[in-house]
């Protein structure tokens, strides 16, 4: 194993591609602004800032600072990532790769996104105006996202946004400032615990569109709610939401649309619309002993169907309401959340944003270094491929 210092002078992709670095060498960055897209594609390689003044600028015109390939078991740690025109650190395939300790700025659509990968850390990273802070993209599973801060995103601050993507885990993260949502969460058995979601357009955890997930200890509050006033959202089956704090958001403070979902031991209180809404399509959930309280106009609704409610403690609006429950006007406003359409909305702007991103990439194309071109093409060629797999979801 050795320690191989790099400046912004180097030439990163091919030093790593060269027989100089071998697995499980350390590249220790020495400070500096460095414009370049690296592409790593070498297993067990570690790239380490020597201090915080390592800075990888795109200047508007790259693609993306880090691209890793195929790769396991790859380190990026401790650098600043700002002004590309895709994403700040893009993973592709392969697995088990650390994603710590960086700080990101103004990438074109994501920070840090990862696709079609698995069990990679994604570890005290920090993000900031950007569409979208981490995304685990096209069927990524098995991926730990802990103890990010992310906010001013135009869009989802974090998401698993596709329902291939399963064993997902976001703990202990924040979130500020999304145009959408904190956090989309969709797919299978994913764990949402001990983050915290404020000030979201949207919704600050929406858990959706799949099965056996856990959303347990978030705190969720001040959210806007402007989508069917809605503050959080569980529209899933065999969900388990608990002890969470869906608190002081602008209007609804939880929608259960799904059935079987268990609703335990939450507080919800003080919310500008009701407390608890179950949907029309909801059925067979169980609601317990959670504090549902001072909500106006209501502490819980139910338009559901054979849901259980057992020791739960309300106030302040202590009834249950049940104008409206035969008006259909009234049930249709309730029960507008049509989620299945609203992520096919987020996949048609996505793909819309990377449309827009590859047409930028290959305008600008003649502005890159000679050496940097081919590095900038592959990603490009990604790109392409990956909007080719939208599509294809958009037309199904």
């Amino acid at each position: 194993m050795a320690i191989i210092k790099v400046s912004p002078e180097t030439d990163i992709t091919l030093l790593i591609a060269s027989a100089e670095v071998n697995e499980g060498d350390v590249l220790l960055f020495e400070e500096g602004i460095y414009n370049q897209v690296v592409l790593i594609s070498k297993n067990n390689i570690r790239l380490l800032a020597r201090n915080h003044h390592v800075i990888f600028d795109g200047f508007d015109t790259l693609a993306a600072a880090f691209v890793l390939l195929d790769t396991t078991g790859v380190e990026i740690s401790g650098i600043t990532i700002r002004n590309y025109l895709l994403a700040g650190i893009l993973i592709i395939g392969g697995s088990a790769n650390r994603i710590v300790c960086n700080v990101i700025t103004t990438t074109g659509i994501w920070g840090i996104v990862a696709a079609e990968s698995s069990n990679n850390l994604i570890w005290k990273n920090w993000i900031r105006r950007v569409w979208y802070g981490i995304s685990l993209a096209l069927f990524s599973s098995g991926n730990w996202v802990i103890e990010n801060k992310v906010r001013n995103c135009n869009a989802d601050c974090y998401d698993s946004f596709f329902t291939q993507s399963t064993g997902n885990a976001f703990i202990g993260n924040e979130a500020c400032d999304s145009g959408i949502n904190c956090f989309t969460i969709v797919g299978a058995n994913n764990l949402v615990y001990q983050n915290t979601a404020t000030d979201a357009g949207f919704n600050g955890i929406a858990l959706v569109l799949g099965r056996d997930s856990l959303a347990i200890e978030n705190k969720s509050t001040r959210n806007r709610n402007t989508m069917n006033g809605t503050a959080n959202l569980a529209f899933s089956e065999n969900a388990f939401v608990a002890d969470n704090d869906m608190s002081l958001n602008d209007k609804l403070g939880l929608y259960v649309g799904g059935a079987y979902n268990v609703v335990q031991n939450n507080k919800i209180k003080c919310n500008g619309d009701d407390g608890l809404l179950l949907g029309i399509q909801s059925f067979r959930n169980l609601i317990f002993q959670n504090k549902i309280e001072c909500n106006v106009p209501a502490d819980i609704v139910n338009f559901g169907t054979d849901n259980d409610f057992v020791r739960n403690k309300t106030g302040c609006n202590h009834y249950w309401y049940r104008d409206g429950f035969d008006n259909e006007e009234t049930n249709k406003i309730k029960d507008a959340v049509d989620y299945g359409g609203q992520v096919m909305d987020s996949i048609r702007r996505r793909a819309e944003l990377e449309q827009e991103a590859i047409g930028k990439l290959e305008s600008r194309l003649e502005a890159v270094p000679n050496n940097l071109r081919n590095n900038q093409m592959i990603v490009v060629e990604h790109l392409k491929g990956e909007l080719a797999k939208l599509e294809a979801i958009l037309s199904e």
